[in-house]
């Protein structure tokens, strides 16, 4: 019941942005350079690391100015301002990242929503896919050189992102392990396991680059009324391979989430049988059923 109390905690609280300036509005003077965020309030390169992102707003240079810079032209998506990051980079490594710290820390067993837009800018000779986020309890640090990180992000975005017009959102849900207090953004995987895709074959820029605005983390707005406080009965539990769900509900189930202590691993479609988990490493889970009337129920896993 501790997990069920922690999320119905956070879900009967007002959804509210953990993260500062997530529109990266707030600066202590115009930026007049790439590769420069020191004007950026809360916002940071990754420590001991070689990337280098980039500060962008209408009140900047013309290498750093909104719409127009030195990548391409891109209207923010909220406001003035907003980042920029290189994602992949054709023949060397040039891994970026940005972060931030949350304005308070994580609860153990909430489920938080991440998200953020981000646009590939006109110079851009690739599209890459992973764009993601992840959180820690402490900063990130690098190696001193450009690599990627190869660490699981929390949220990855799995397609190429080709969109040079617009800004294309990137969200998922994390489950938090508690106290994590800061929000890494880029490409966490190598260069053997990005996608790419050639849309500009004369661009200045011979990698992947994106402009990112607008970034959110928020407890889930549900409210306690929204959950079933009898959770529904699990068996077998511990299970080894397969379970069933006996529900001492009326409604229908229409939505089944597994979770693990970070994200979510799988989901089923509800029917009138067993659901199989023999492919997951054993450990706790946590599911989460949504019924017809959108209330939902949690319950407690233990996979052998």
């Amino acid at each position: 019941m501790k997990l069920l109390f922690f999320i119905l905690l956070g879900f009967g609280l007002k959804a509210q942005n953990l993260v500062p300036n997530p529109s990266f509005e707030t600066h202590s003077m115009c930026p007049v350079n790439p590769a420069d965020l020191s004007s950026l309030a809360s916002w940071y390169p990754m420590q001991a690391h070689n990337g280098s992102p980039d500060y962008f707003n209408s009140c900047g240079s013309s290498f750093v100015g909104v719409p127009s810079n030195t990548f391409g032209y891109q209207a923010a998506f909220d406001g003035n301002a907003y980042v920029g990051i290189s994602t992949y980079n054709y023949g060397a490594t040039n891994y970026e990242y940005i972060q931030t710290y949350l304005t308070s820390p994580m609860i153990a067993g909430q489920s938080y929503t991440i998200s953020f837009y981000v646009s590939l800018a006109d110079d851009s000779r690739y599209s890459s896919n992973n764009i993601g986020a992840l959180f820690t309890q402490d900063f990130l640090y690098g190696n001193w050189n450009y690599d990627s990180l190869n660490i699981t992000p929390n949220i990855n975005y799995s397609t190429p992102i080709t969109d040079i017009n617009g800004w294309t959102l990137v969200s998922g849900t994390y489950i938090a392990t508690g106290n994590e207090q800061f929000l890494t953004i880029g490409n966490f995987y190598d260069e053997n396991s990005t996608q790419i895709v050639n849309i500009n074959p004369i661009g200045s820029l011979g990698g992947a680059y994106y402009y990112i605005d607008q970034v959110n983390v928020t407890q889930s707005p549900l409210g306690n009324s929204d959950f079933f406080q009898q959770k529904c009965q699990i068996t077998p539990n511990p299970v080894k391979d397969k379970f069933t769900i006996l529900s001492n509900q009326s409604e229908v189930i229409t939505n089944i989430e597994l979770y693990s202590t970070y994200n979510k691993v799988k989901s089923f479609i509800p029917f009138d049988g067993f659901y199989n988990i023999e492919d997951l490493p054993s450990g706790i889970y946590y599911i989460i059923l949504t019924f017809e009337s959108n209330r939902k129920s949690v319950s407690k896993i233990i996979k052998l």
